[in-house]
């Protein structure tokens, strides 16, 4: 594994963990009235333009997609059918996860 693949594996894997931020660090907002439809929405949304940036970008198979994103094949399956790639790169995903 080269030092750069090793360097966006990092940086991917802190996006994942910002993205589960809210659902783990910050329960107490579900009662505030948020409908966890809408989390899981935006979740599959962002877990599907880090799949679609990977497929598309850097030529990654889906079992490879998948085991990098640590979600099922399936899901990158439907993720990747279901939506369009609305961002040309990780950093801008992680711009739009971290101001969103």
């Amino acid at each position: 594994m080269t030092n750069k693949t090793r360097q966006r594996d990092q940086q991917l894997k802190q996006y994942l963990r910002q993205l589960h931020a809210d659902d783990w660090h910050r329960p107490g907002d579900y009662k505030k009235g948020t409908p966890i439809s809408t989390i899981k929405k935006t979740n599959d949304y962002y877990y599907a333009q880090l799949a679609l940036v990977l497929l598309h970008n850097y030529h990654q198979p889906y079992r490879e997609t998948a085991s990098i994103l640590n979600i099922p094949l399936e899901k990158v399956y439907r993720l990747s059918n279901a939506y369009t790639q609305d961002y040309s790169s990780i950093e801008a995903v992680h711009e739009a996860i971290k101001h969103g």
